[in-house]
């Protein structure tokens, strides 16, 4: 590392840690949605959102929180409107959880705020610190995804939002060819 210390590097990915989290999630919900649900029930709804009707047992292992966890967080979802527990067609001692339309909307609107936020970020780069931005990201997660061999414990969940370049899959299937 020669114009930069692994300091400055830890520094930089704590900081930005901290923008996604800080300005992406709390000060987006709190301005821009009254603090109407808490940044845990933003991603339930989005995993919800992005997983047809799953279990809570789903739930808590996308989330990666405890069962008891995600039960309280679909509780306030549905004391709130936003979302219903059915019955499963298959196994009736199986509750699945559906977005009701008020949750529908409400994610939908959040992910249009945090989608012109970040845009609005990224617009005000030079293209040439964008690409650097998102290969730098890409390869750093190749890099940790391969090494450590957590892909499991890293994956996002993204269901029905999956991408086809995601690092993680690319680093996927890169193991499985080269462990034939």
């Amino acid at each position: 590392m020669k114009e930069w210390g692994i300091q400055d590097v830890e520094h930089t990915i704590n900081l930005f840690t901290a923008v996604m989290s800080r300005v992406f999630n709390e000060k987006l919900l709190k301005e821009k949605f009254s603090q109407e649900v808490s940044a845990a029930q933003v991603e339930a709804l989005r995993f919800i959102n992005l997983h047809d009707r799953p279990e809570i047992g789903q739930i808590a292992w996308g989330l990666k929180i405890s069962y008891p966890a995600a039960t309280r967080i679909v509780d306030r979802l549905v004391r709130k409107g936003l979302a219903r527990r059915e019955n499963d067609s298959a196994d009736r001692r199986l509750k699945r959880v559906a977005l009701l339309a008020k949750g529908r909307g409400f994610i939908n609107e959040i992910n249009q705020a945090r989608t012109a936020w970040l845009s609005s970020v990224i617009n005000r780069m030079e293209e040439e610190s964008r690409t650097a931005l998102l290969q730098g990201m890409k390869s750093f997660i190749e890099v940790v995804l391969r090494e450590e061999l957590m892909q499991d414990e890293l994956c996002l969940e993204c269901g029905k939002a999956h991408h086809e370049n995601c690092p993680l899959e690319k680093t996927r299937r890169e193991i499985s060819l080269s462990s034939r």
